[in-house]
């Protein structure tokens, strides 16, 4: 495959983007897995009512608007990398998962 400045660009970009966040690809398989997972600790203690209507909202909130969007670009994409620094604070991952 010839690699012409417009697919390199685009190879660039998609790193980046995905650097900025730190958070790499997900595959349908592996949200599946991921999605299973999240039921079974939202049901477990120390989740209150409140906190999985939050929970549920914003992960129906971003699943929408990716289908209409590219979540990784404009004010969402710039909201996220504000929101993840605090929350990984919280729950002591700094690496970013």
């Amino acid at each position: 495959m010839k690699i012409n400045k417009q697919i390199l660009r685009n190879i660039i970009l998609e790193t980046i983007e995905e650097a900025d966040l730190g958070l790499g690809k997900k595959r349908s398989a592996d949200v599946a897995g991921d999605t299973t997972q999240l039921k079974k600790d939202m049901v477990q203690g120390g989740i209150d009512d409140n906190e999985r209507a939050v929970i549920q909202t914003v992960s129906s909130k971003l699943a929408a608007a990716a289908k209409k969007g590219n979540l990784l670009s404009g004010p969402v994409k710039m909201q996220i990398q504000r929101l993840l620094p605090i929350l990984n604070k919280i729950v002591g991952d700094e690496g970013g998962e």
